[in-house]
């Protein structure tokens, strides 16, 4: 080896990836889905296909006398031609959402909820970490859920008085 020779240690660019899709209604979580590969327009209809039972939501609709809105946010997937296809035909109704507003959006909280239990469990392995990400998911309280839309009024208010910047939320 010469004084100035470099070796370059090949390595992952990224450790080992989890991608959650989840889903909330005003008082509890629904399903949640644990998956590792990128995720096209297809394979976020097949998981709202597979994740989204709008049978439950529509007994849940029937039993609150509302109608089932349902948010996300921009990505190009969410809003691709299939997607809206299929939000079209199963007659879902979607809130027209801005873009970069986590602050206004419910779920992002829970996700960090979510986030620091699991990592404060410290998983050893990636049939740990998803056993956790389950098991934590389906612990978060209805009352948690409740608080956040309860909070809504006064991120809306504060989002306004911010003139859309972001918020203390």
């Amino acid at each position: 080896m010469k004084e100035n020779e470099i070796f370059i240690v090949p390595c992952n660019k990224h450790n080992y990836k989890l991608n959650i899709w989840g889903c909330i209604t005003k008082d509890s979580v629904g399903p949640i889905f644990i998956f590792t590969k990128n995720m096209n327009a297809i394979d976020y209809v097949n998981i709202l296909k597979n994740n989204l039972s709008l049978n439950y939501y529509n007994k849940e609709i029937a039993v609150c006398n509302s109608n089932l809105i349902y948010q996300q946010d921009n990505d190009p997937k969410h809003t691709s031609k299939i997607a809206t296809q299929y939000f079209e035909t199963n007659q879902i109704i979607k809130i027209d959402w801005p873009a970069y507003s986590p602050d206004m959006n419910i779920i992002e909280h829970i996700w960090k909820i979510l986030k620091e239990r699991v990592l404060s469990r410290i998983p050893q392995n990636i049939k740990q970490f998803k056993k956790f990400i389950k098991e934590e998911w389906y612990s978060i309280s209805n009352e948690t859920i409740k608080n956040l839309y309860n909070s809504k009024p006064k991120r809306i208010n504060e989002l306004k008085l911010n003139k859309g910047s972001y918020t203390n939320y």
